[in-house]
């Protein structure tokens, strides 16, 4: 027999969920960071 599914089986893992939001957080960084004029460098003479 199968086991019905628990709240923690059902969903996206945890790990996505967390691995997501460092990749928005980064992303937003680098925006942020290219908008105001304070990137990494070599653009400006």
């Amino acid at each position: 027999m199968t086991k019905p599914p628990d709240e923690d089986d059902a969903g996206t893992p945890r790990w996505v969920w967390i691995s997501a939001i460092v990749v928005i957080a980064l992303a937003s960084a680098v925006v942020v960071l290219h908008l105001t004029g304070n990137g990494f460098g070599g653009h400006t003479p």
